[in-house]
């Protein structure tokens, strides 16, 4: 075989390789697509079930109001959980808009900036759950009314309730403290990331992982 016929079909080798080359990565991208794209579709389903669950519990509370009429701390105590959940659920809602408005065709810097809002939106969500705890007064008021029918706001003891206006203030530092840590800037502090996926972040956090390896080319 002469030199320059040896060079031709050297050149085909070649670009028969970076055709299969090229294909394999489109591949490769397409595939690590369908991972993220499913990732998503799990999260979204978690907050489905959450919403499930707070319309279930928004309409507990409202019976719970409605039978305690009469009486004002189950009644103010069932609202204010009420008002609580319903902000839970329109916090879902946005999400799972958020999720579900994902173009997985677009460049990996705007699928990359999409998921971050996405993220942000689960931080805001996690830190949201922080303002229940001073309320948790609130649960034994409603709950001692459901399993009881009883207002534990007259039956119980003043110094009880002094105690747990007092436990309360005092977990105040400590939630403040929490509501500076989880944010966005703390977002790679490993508990940060563990109170996150804990509340439902796991697929959102494996599908920014996959676009991550999928820029770096992992």
């Amino acid at each position: 075989m002469e030199l320059e016929e040896m060079k031709t079909v050297w050149k085909q080798f070649d670009t028969k390789l970076d055709s299969l080359l090229l294909l394999n990565e489109q591949h490769a991208r397409a595939l690590t697509l369908q991972k993220v794209k499913s990732s998503l579709h799990w999260y979204i389903v978690f907050r489905l079930i959450e919403i499930v669950i707070g319309l279930l519990a928004i309409n507990f509370l409202a019976d719970i109001a409605l039978s305690a009429s009469s009486v004002p701390s189950v009644v103010v105590s069932a609202l204010i959980l009420c008002a609580f959940t319903v902000l839970g659920v329109s916090g879902c809602v946005n999400q799972i808009y958020g999720a579900s408005q994902i173009d997985y065709a677009a460049s990996i810097p705007t699928l990359q900036k999409n998921l971050l809002r996405l993220e942000s939106q689960t931080l805001v969500f996690t830190r949201f759950l922080l303002l229940l705890l001073p309320l948790y007064s609130a649960y034994l008021i409603v709950g001692a009314w459901w399993l009881m029918g009883i207002d534990i706001v007259q039956e119980g003891n003043s110094a009880w309730w002094l105690a747990q206006v007092i436990f309360a203030i005092a977990c105040l530092p400590l939630i403040v403290w929490l509501w500076r840590k989880i944010s966005y800037q703390n977002i790679e502090t490993p508990w940060v990331k563990t109170v996150i996926r804990s509340i439902g972040g796991a697929s959102l956090t494996r599908a920014m992982t996959l676009v991550h390896e999928l820029e770096t080319g992992a």
